[in-house]
């Protein structure tokens, strides 16, 4: 009597497979490389661009997959390391003497501080696909500066920016006669823009990196309560100014600009144990003075958080410092001596996401779904 083998498990059917195929939570990368190993068909499902087009739809926010930091290498440039939040981990690091700007939409931008040169040279580096771009020559490196990468693509939801897809850099900078001047390269002209400049008093040390708020780049004044707004459409600069208040006007290393969940500027701060978070009013007001009436926007304290009701003891030994602010997730990145956390601003939800390796003041948070369309597409490419 032969026995008989048991039949094979049954097929889900493909509308159910998609549907929990769906739901893997993009901050878990490696579940979908599990998922892909499950069966064939399943393979082909997540490999797939329809789905992968489905999938960042259904999740809306790209998640934070790691942060930039910089810091100096023995031939005393600065160099940037990419370290991992989630299960991803970039084929290849960035290269050496590049030192992290900004990152968003998918790329991150560098500056290459190998050469001795007066001109500025930059990169911009895709750590999903490896894709890599060096930008032309920009003449005479400003003394204070700063520069943003965003995608160029017209109507763009940024939910699968990548690589060679259209995309800006603006650089911003302020000489030493107080003039601030701002300057646009665009991979569809494939040249720097004219230059667009402001006069304002007193020159400043430098510039922090920049928030996308609407369609305007906010750039943060060091040492001072200065932020830079560059309106990207009129390709107009102005200069506001943010409140010297709860303790924190001086502690300009402890601020971090972000935006609110109403789509307008703020900012977030600790002092001593406390974090708070403000916002520009959208009402206007006016101030009159001995000549002129003039408008003014007031800011608004929005959140005062105590920091022993949210870190455990250890994190407020020393001083907690803001570190960076995730756009698009509405996350503020809090360091300490030891360790690093974020924590969310709506739910107030705090998760350590590393061991402080480095003792760099300022990272650069990256966001950006992988898909195994994507590194499928990238191991083609290597």
């Amino acid at each position: 009597m032969s026995s008989l083998s048991p039949p094979p498990p049954r097929e889900l059917p493909a509308d159910a497979i998609r549907e929990i195929l769906l739901r893997i939570p993009p901050d878990e990368p490696e579940s979908l490389v599990r998922a892909s190993l499950v069966r064939k068909s399943w393979r082909r499902v997540l490999t797939d661009p329809t789905f992968c087009r489905h999938y960042r739809d259904f999740h809306r926010t790209p998640p934070m997959l790691g942060y930039l930091c910089n810091d100096n290498d023995h031939y005393f440039n600065i160099s940037s390391r990419f370290l991992s939040t989630a299960a991803f981990c970039p084929r290849q690091r960035p290269g050496g003497g590049w030192s992290a700007i900004s990152a968003r939409h998918g790329r991150a931008l560098f500056q290459d501080t190998t050469t001795r040169s007066n001109d500025l040279f930059l990169w911009v580096w895709d750590p999903v696909t490896d894709w890599k771009f060096r930008l032309p020559v920009f003449p005479r490196r400003p003394e204070g500066f700063s520069a943003a990468v965003l995608c160029g693509k017209a109507g763009c939801d940024h939910r699968g920016c990548h690589g060679g897809d259209p995309f800006f850099v603006a650089i911003v900078g302020t000489n030493d006669d107080g003039v601030t001047s701002a300057r646009v390269y665009s991979t569809e002209a494939g040249a720097w823009s004219d230059m667009t400049s402001i006069d304002h008093v007193s020159p400043e040390y430098g510039m922090r990196s920049s928030v996308l708020v609407g369609d305007s780049l906010y750039f943060l004044y060091e040492p001072s309560t200065k932020i830079l707004r560059y309106d990207l459409a009129g390709r107009q600069l102005s200069v506001i100014h943010r409140p010297k208040a709860c303790g924190i006007n001086g502690c300009y290393c402890n601020i971090v600009l972000m935006a609110t969940e109403d789509g307008a500027l703020g900012f977030a701060g600790v002092h001593g144990s406390t974090f708070s978070m403000w916002s520009m009013s959208t009402d206007r007001y006016f101030c009159k003075t001995k000549q002129h009436t003039v408008p003014f926007t007031p800011w608004v304290e929005r959140r005062v958080v105590e920091l022993a009701t949210v870190l455990p003891p250890r994190a407020l030994q020393a001083r907690p410092l803001v570190n960076g602010f995730v756009e698009g997730a509405g996350i503020i990145i809090l360091g300490t001596n030891e360790e690093i956390f974020t924590i969310e601003i709506n739910s107030g939800r705090v998760k350590k996401i590393s061991n402080r390796r480095s003792a760099a003041l300022y990272i650069t948070p990256y966001t950006s779904f992988y898909t195994l369309d994507l590194a499928k597409n990238a191991m083609k490419m290597g």
